[in-house]
C-alpha cells in the first residue's frame, strides 16, 4: 500500500513538472470535449482518496446532480483539482478536512475546494499564482513544494475560458473557486 501510494505521489509530481514545462514553452495543448463535470470530480476525489488513504484526511463532496456537460480536458481539470486538494492538505494543521462543492451559479459551473488550514493574508493571495512563489509565513515555509502547482491550476482554468478566485483568512483556511 505504501509503495503504491508513493508511486502515485511521484507520478503526480512528474505530471506537474511536465505540465509546467509545456506551459512555460507554450506547447501545452488541451483536448477539449464534452465531458461530465461530476464524473471528473468523482474520479479525481477517488484518486486523491487512494493517495491519502490511512492519513486521517476527511474529504467531503457536495456535487449538484444537474451539472451540465462542459467542453474540457478531463485530465487537465482533474490535475488542477488534485493540486488544489493536495495544497488543502499540505497547508492544514491538526484535523485535515477538504471540502469540495460543485454547482451552477449565474450560468457558470463553480467548483470549490475549501480547507481549514493556515490561510493567507491579502498580500500573499496576490502572489500565490506566480511561478515558484512559496509562502513566506513561518508555518507555510515548513511545507514542502515547488511553487508551480497553483501556476498550473490558473493556466488550466484560463485555457478553459474560466477564472479562479481565492478567499482566505490567516489561521482560518482558504477556499479556491474555479469558475467555468
Amino acid at each position: 500500500r505504501v509503495i503504491a501510494r508513493e508511486s502515485e505521489r511521484l507520478g503526480h509530481l512528474v505530471e506537474k513538472t511536465l505540465d509546467f514545462s509545456r506551459i512555460e514553452s507554450g506547447r501545452k495543448q488541451y483536448r477539449l470535449e464534452a465531458s461530465s463535470v461530476r464524473a471528473v470530480i468523482e474520479k479525481t476525489v477517488q484518486r486523491f482518496r487512494a493517495l491519502t488513504d490511512g492519513q486521517g484526511i476527511e474529504i467531503t463532496c457536495d456535487i449538484d446532480d444537474h451539472l451540465p456537460l462542459l467542453n474540457m480536458d478531463e485530465l487537465a481539470i482533474g490535475q488542477a483539482l488534485m493540486n488544489l486538494m493536495d495544497n488543502a492538505v499540505k497547508y492544514s494543521r491538526g484535523r485535515k478536512v477538504v471540502a469540495l462543492k460543485a454547482g451552477v451559479e449565474n450560468n457558470h459551473v463553480i467548483i470549490s475546494v475549501a480547507d481549514r488550514g493556515i490561510g493567507m493574508d491579502t498580500a500573499e493571495i496576490s502572489r500565490i499564482f506566480e511561478r515558484f512563489y512559496r509562502s513566506e509565513s513561518p508555518t507555510g515555509k515548513k511545507v514542502a513544494g515547488s511553487g508551480i502547482g497553483l501556476t498550473i491550476v490558473k493556466d488550466t482554468v484560463e485555457a478553459h475560458g474560466g477564472r479562479i478566485e481565492v478567499a482566505s483568512e490567516r489561521n482560518n483556511g482558504s477556499t479556491f473557486r474555479i469558475i467555468l
